[in-house]
């Protein structure tokens, strides 16, 4: 693993005007067209991280050390410089070079213009987005019509860039499992919570397995069988809850297949998933207003594929919260 700084990278003066021209550039590639990355449906990013995985198990070390820094900060070295890069990560510059070369790469430049490619179609951490959307000045009018616009703009995105046959096939695993289990933590447990409680209206075999906290979920996890299928919304990257990844994984080690809704590729939850839908983040502020939008168009289909069922359910709940005098 590479050697972290001591001093926090942002309390350093030097780092701060780097991370301003971070911003300046990130903004200026989310201008550019990504035709590239719609035409191939993610799969320039999920090819990238791919074969950055796989290579680096057969580098050596300080190889290794190059690549374990870049799947951890790849927004920051598609600006940074091959000596810098090599100081990050604790290794010389000649390494950096070899690197990108194992990689596939004729030069460094043309392995960081990859870099630039995937990060028209990926996001800053939610901590960044909060903190911009906090710096908005107050007295300025238009805040709400302006999160609302982007917000649809998100949406859009995500629908237009969406695979419809990974939507398909999720919506197919989710109405044939025996039991829906869905997980979603920190950022990520508002839309996991809204939708456990619509489907849970809808049909008897959903499952939340951290209603009762995250240090519990493996107490529902170890009871999963390859017919039931992990619903996993993990958003937010790239700080994403790490229980939530440690769970897809060992669901995954169990044979059951889990869908994964995500905000980036780079996920580390990406390969030990059957189906992943990566949604379109804001550029501005954190929502997870697109992945509501996923999620409730996964609920009106599963709604439709067992109407019969779904309906005599209602209709019984119904009754029983009126003769209860329990309002929905």
């Amino acid at each position: 693993m590479y050697v972290p700084y001591k001093e926090s990278f942002y309390y350093n003066s030097v780092n701060m005007k780097f991370i301003a021209h971070l911003n300046r550039g990130y903004k200026f590639f989310r201008k550019v067209k990504y035709m590239e990355y719609e035409k191939n449906n993610g799969k320039l990013s999920a090819g990238f991280f791919a074969n950055l995985r796989k290579t680096l198990l057969s580098m050596p070390k300080q190889q290794k050390q190059v690549c374990e820094f870049i799947l951890a900060n790849y927004q920051e070295v598609a600006f940074m410089t091959v000596k810098v890069l090599a100081e990050r990560a604790g290794v010389s510059s000649a390494t950096v070079i070899r690197t990108a070369n194992k990689l596939g790469y004729d030069s460094f430049i043309e392995f960081q213009q990859q870099i630039h490619q995937i990060m028209i179609s990926t996001n800053t951490s939610v901590w960044w987005k909060i903190e911009k959307s906090l710096s908005v000045d107050k007295s300025e009018k238009g805040v709400l019509e302006r999160v609302a616009e982007e917000n649809i703009r998100a949406i859009r995105e995500s629908i237009s860039q969406l695979n419809i046959d990974t939507f398909n096939r999720s919506i197919g695993l989710l109405s044939s499992a025996r039991d829906i289990y869905v997980l979603g933590l920190r950022t990520s447990s508002a839309p996991a919570v809204a939708f456990y409680s619509l489907t849970h209206q809808l049909l008897p075999n959903v499952k939340m397995p951290a209603s009762i906290g995250s240090e519990n979920i493996y107490e529902y996890l170890i009871d999963m069988r390859h017919e039931d299928v992990l619903l996993a919304i993990s958003l937010g990257g790239p700080h994403y809850a790490v229980r939530t990844q440690d769970a897809v994984e060992y669901v995954h080690s169990r044979g059951v297949p889990v869908i994964l809704i995500t905000d980036d590729l780079t996920n580390r939850s990406v390969p030990y998933a059957a189906e992943v839908i990566c949604i379109t983040p804001t550029s501005d502020h954190y929502s997870f207003i697109p992945a509501l939008t996923i999620l409730d168009g996964m609920l009106v289909e599963i709604g439709k594929k067992k109407k019969d069922q779904v309906l005599e359910r209602l209709h019984s709940l119904e009754q029983l919260l009126i003769k209860q005098k329990i309002n929905n």
